[in-house]
């Protein structure tokens, strides 16, 4: 696996006008993400998925970055004030702004120009001795995901699913070919010889005509060892109705609710469709909101853009109208966590702020559909956020979107002159602990995922830090609104 990474991590970006590469996820400072380097920055910042273009601007001819998505607060911890300015110092190192597109490279070749035999002789040193090449489909499927010229896409399907014209291959095919011809020629002479052999045995043999008899008991075991997740999926015709969008295409909408680990067989999957709606969704929320709040700025749209299109909001669109039941997967405790969270979905009005588990499948499936009816419709915007607007409603406003307890933590100490320090215990035991002022004001837990772990530690510091810290409660809820 780390070699096959290592194949994608050759795929670099040379910067002109920053419209093409990714701040934190492309190569294009030195020789690793940016988000590999600081992954704590990344983590905290609100502005993961943009482009280079768009983390800064020009002034009186001058690029001038902004503050990458970071909060003032944030950035002004002693745990993040040394990464944050070793950051700015790389980005400002940077000078080779042009109005060009930006370019990609091949960092496997010496001149580091992309080629087709340069990136066959890099990848040919991953193979196996005697046998075919180590095939990971999540490593194609992050190939395919990044921005990157389609014909580098297409190289790199091709490379892992042994579609090259080489001489080796094509020895292979030609070596193939004469097995096969040889295999079938001894399998006809075995089914002619085993023929006159069954023949023989008839006819010495008594025939019993009757059925095997099985009793009550031993059917109602035989249906009691039935796997009720076998049952066939719901037709899928119903989605089209729950929507109010038919499909040209069917085989769009099947793909787009199959799991990977129902269609491994045949290399089915909604992945694809995924990454088309993901962007589509993003797309549109933001136009909704350019209209929508004239008066508002990125400092305050962007986090209510996250809340429109995460993992929890489009999960609740698939529960809101059923989606999940017609998911095709053989994923493990799938079903047990989508039902505890179709249980406890209605305790949190609108968003949990971070609480809640969400399954990542409810969502996968509301942005695959967004993606098949946008392919579907011949890529037409009108009619898919016609149906994507209905899907989604209610939109979250921006005065419905709460700060997130941590965030109110690091505001409420930076504000007083507190020293707030996080204790990650989760490896060990699953919490995480916050400390002001070296007492202990908070403690959180969850097993699935530390992120919700660290948000009701911070939840729970904020319900005692006026009795342990004792200031008084009118204090912080006015740091918090403020």
């Amino acid at each position: 696996m780390k070699k096959l990474l290592s194949f994608v991590s050759c795929i670099n970006f040379k910067v002109h006008n920053g419209f093409n590469t990714l701040f934190w996820e492309s190569i294009w400072l030195d020789d690793s993400a940016l988000k590999e380097c600081f992954p704590d920055l990344y983590q905290a910042s609100l502005l993961k998925n943009v482009l280079v273009a768009a983390m800064g601007g020009w002034m009186g001819g001058v690029w001038r970055w902004s503050d990458f998505g970071l909060s003032a607060a944030l950035v002004d911890m002693a745990d993040h004030r040394e990464e944050f300015l070793e950051l700015k110092k790389r980005v400002e190192a940077f000078r080779d702004w042009k109005s060009e597109k930006d370019l990609v490279f091949w960092s496997g070749n010496v001149d580091r120009n992309f080629s087709v035999a340069s990136c066959y002789a890099f990848y040919d040193r991953l193979r196996i001795p005697f046998g075919p090449p180590v095939i990971h489909a999540e490593v194609f499927d992050f190939l395919w995901k990044m921005e990157i010229p389609f014909k580098i896409k297409a190289f790199g399907w091709r490379i892992f699913h042994e579609r090259l014209p080489t001489k080796d291959l094509l020895a292979i095919r030609v070596s193939f070919s004469f097995v096969s011809l040889s295999l079938h020629t001894m399998a006809a002479q075995a089914h002619k010889e085993l023929e006159e052999t069954l023949m023989i045995q008839t006819c010495s043999l008594v025939i019993d005509d009757k059925e095997e008899e099985i009793s009550p008991k031993q059917q109602e075991e035989k249906e009691e060892t039935y796997d009720k997740d076998s049952l066939p999926p719901l037709p899928l015709d119903e989605v089209e109705a729950i929507i109010e969008y038919e499909f040209k295409n069917k085989h769009l909408l099947k793909e787009a609710f199959t799991h990977k680990t129902y269609g491994a067989d045949n290399g089915l999957s909604y992945k694809r469709l995924e990454y088309v709606g993901d962007v589509v969704l993003n797309l549109f929320i933001v136009i909704e909101q350019y209209f929508s709040y004239p008066n508002l700025g990125p400092g305050v749209l962007t986090p209510n853009k996250s809340k429109n299109v995460d993992t929890e909001k489009l999960a609740r669109v698939a529960i809101k109208h059923g989606l999940e039941r017609y998911l095709r997967h053989k994923q493990p405790n799938l079903k047990d966590e989508i039902q505890r969270f179709i249980e406890r979905v209605d305790d949190y009005y609108l968003h949990s702020n971070g609480q809640l588990y969400a399954p990542k499948a409810l969502a996968d499936i509301v942005e695959s559909i967004i993606g098949a009816i946008f392919i579907d419709s011949n890529l037409s915007l009108d009619i898919v956020w016609k149906v994507a607007r209905k899907l989604l409603e209610p939109i979250i406003e921006p005065e419905s979107v709460k700060k997130h307890p941590v965030s109110q933590l690091i505001e409420i100490c930076q504000e007083k002159k507190f020293k707030l320090q996080f204790v990650d215990l989760w490896e060990e035991s699953t919490s995480v602990e916050i400390f002001i002022n070296d007492k202990l004001v908070g403690r959180g837990s969850y097993g699935s995922k530390k992120a919700i772990a660290r948000y009701r530690a911070a939840k729970n510091a904020l319900d005692n830090i006026d009795n342990v810290l004792e200031v008084s409660t009118f204090t912080i809820k006015d740091a918090i609104e403020g």
